[in-house]
C-alpha cells in the first residue's frame, strides 16, 4: 500500500491510516465502519442505492455493448444524485448524458440532480465503444 499512500498529505494520512513497522498502512478502527465493501454481480440486478462514489476501475472493457449499457443504467441507478463514477482509465462512458451523468474530469463522471432512475430507453454506443 506504500505506493498507494505516497500522494497523500501527511495530516490526512494519519488521519485515515496507521502506519505498521514494517512500512505497511492499515485503515483506522474509526474509519472502517464508514466503509461498504461488497462483492455484486454487476449485470443481474442493481445494487443498493444511493451511494456517494462507485469505483468500477479496469471492469468495463471486458464487457459487450449490450452488457455496458446495463451495468450504466445500474449504476446511474445506484449513485444518489451527485454522487460520482469513477472508472478505468480506458473506459470513457459512451453517451454519458443520456445516462443522466456529466464528466467532471478524465475517469469521472457526476450523476445529475434530475437523472431518471429505472428502465429508460437505451442509448445507442458506438460500435467499439471502450
Amino acid at each position: 500500500m506504500q505506493a498507494e499512500v505516497k500522494n497523500l498529505m501527511p495530516a490526512r494520512l494519519d488521519k485515515g491510516f496507521i502506519k505498521a513497522a514494517d512500512g505497511t498502512y492499515t485503515v483506522r478502527p474509526g474509519v472502517r465502519p464508514l466503509v461498504d465493501l461488497k462483492i455484486h454481480n454487476l449485470l443481474t440486478a442493481p445494487p443498493a442505492h444511493g451511494f456517494d462514489l462507485i469505483l468500477c476501475r479496469n471492469v468495463v472493457i471486458y464487457f459487450t455493448d449490450d452488457a455496458k449499457a446495463t451495468l450504466y443504467d445500474h449504476l446511474v441507478g445506484a449513485l444518489r444524485p451527485g454522487g460520482v463514477l469513477f472508472v478505468g482509465g480506458t473506459e470513457m462512458v459512451a453517451a454519458a448524458h443520456q445516462l443522466g451523468f456529466v464528466s467532471i474530469g478524465p475517469s469521472f463522471y457526476r450523476k445529475e440532480a434530475g437523472a431518471e432512475v429505472g428502465p429508460r430507453p437505451r442509448p445507442r454506443l458506438a460500435v467499439g465503444a471502450r
